[in-house]
């Protein structure tokens, strides 16, 4: 009697283990799908920037943005100046006016 206990614990063992592995063996299965999907992704991006690269547009589209972008720089730089300058002309402006109120 003792011996069949024994070996009946051994099965629920078994079964226990061989639903691990069942349920692992889905887990892996799921992971693989999700490893080729990104893998083909990432495939297909990489063609993709070889395409555009060997067309010339990414180096092209890169240099007009970037003269671009010098030009936006210049304009702000001599806004931004000229704001200045103006603001200055102001306070000379208001100082003046401070001062001739001061002597009347």
């Amino acid at each position: 009697m003792r011996n069949q206990m024994a070996h009946s614990y051994d099965i629920d063992r078994v079964n226990e283990c061989e639903a691990e592995v069942k349920h692992k063996l889905g887990l892996l299965q799921e992971l693989s799908a999700e490893n080729s999907c990104l893998r083909s992704a990432i495939a297909k991006a990489e063609h993709e920037i070889a395409e555009v690269r060997r067309h010339g547009e990414y180096d092209d589209k890169k240099a007009q943005m970037a003269i671009e972008l010098r030009s936006a720089k210049e304009q702000w730089r001599t806004a931004y100046y000229s704001k200045i300058e103006v603001q200055k002309a102001l306070i000379n402006r208001h100082s003046a006016v401070v001062d001739l109120n001061k002597k009347c």
